[in-house]
């Protein structure tokens, strides 16, 4: 009896040091959404990470985990993954790993990508327009590489706004829709197929535009095709981005509030007309911005209550 006892004994031992954290999420999502990941468990979680891959194993995105400060007495890792818009309907395997306690975990779920229906256009530019596009310019490649580092840069500590954004206009008129199928149509009898990684909505020059969310600024200057360009962090991994603006009346390195002015409209860049751009970016996916006026980045009570 006493050995029954003693092995049973050593096999909790096992068992405890071997166990690994638990996940909480929702299996299905739609394309261009989001998909929030809560990892916990008795012991502390570090250097967690997700990755979503399709059946050939190529990454279709990933994450970075943080903490938050929550009632829970359990160790957590929240993770928020882009879903991009171009993926196909189907099943992906997502895979959470990294540091459990002294030892390391692996875990992995199925999940189910939704299809969603987007929209077509041709979009007939000008010959300034078309040049713009067209021309090679190192500058305008070297452009492109900071910005695709700076959207992709995941700072743990980077927790600013965790609620619903607001519109960064107080009149909304949307012209351009996020996930648009675009087609250009240059000058020279050319064309060139692109998607839309944001909404556009049309206003005077000169309109304030405002941050949709708390965060700190982490870029604010002109660029070649979004022109005058802010871009402001708010959670580790997320980014609201504001494209070719006539002014940009904040700094880099600012820290701004929700509703605060940081730009106006203008036509400055790759732009047809005055109007704003405006782009969210998680884990460098762009992402349909509306999802976040009518729900929380991430809603820590209703999260952490799940997993109680």
């Amino acid at each position: 009896m006493r050995k029954v006892f003693l092995i049973l004994f050593l096999l909790g031992i096992v068992l405890s040091l071997s166990a690994e954290p638990d996940l909480f999420l929702e299996d299905t999502v739609n394309q261009g959404s989001v998909l929030r990941l809560i990892v916990f468990g008795e012991k502390p979680l570090l250097q967690v990470a997700a990755t979503l891959s399709d059946s050939q194993t190529r990454e279709i995105s990933s994450a970075l985990g943080f903490s938050l400060n929550n009632s829970s007495p359990r160790n957590t890792s929240v993770l928020i993954l882009g879903v991009p818009s171009t993926v196909s309907p189907g099943s992906y395997s997502l895979s959470v790993t990294g540091l459990y306690g002294e030892g390391a975990f692996s875990l992995t779920r199925e999940i189910t990508i939704l299809s969603r229906v987007f929209i077509a256009e041709e979009i007939r530019l000008n010959e300034k327009m078309s040049d713009l596009r067209q021309i090679p310019d190192p500058q305008k490649e070297q452009e492109t590489k900071e910005l695709v580092e700076l959207v992709n840069t995941t700072r743990p500590t980077a927790l600013y706004h965790t609620g619903r954004f607001r519109f960064p206009l107080t009149e909304i008129r949307k012209t351009s829709t996020y996930g648009d199928r675009r087609t250009f149509l240059y000058t020279d009898g050319g064309s060139a197929r692109s998607i839309h990684y944001g909404i556009d909505y049309g206003a005077p020059q000169g309109t304030k535009v405002f941050a949709v969310g708390d965060g700190v600024v982490v870029f604010a200057a002109s660029r070649i095709l979004t022109g005058n360009t802010v871009i402001i962090e708010h959670l580790p991994g997320v980014y609201s981005l504001y494209y070719h603006l006539h002014s940009i009346d904040t700094t880099k390195d600012a820290f701004v509030l929700m509703g605060e002015t940081i730009g106006t409209v203008g036509a400055t860049g790759l732009a047809t007309g005055n109007h704003l751009h405006w782009e969210i970016r998680v884990g460098g996916v762009p992402v349909e911005p509306e999802i976040f006026l009518n729900e929380s980045l991430l809603d820590k009570d209703s999260l952490f209550d799940k997993i109680q």
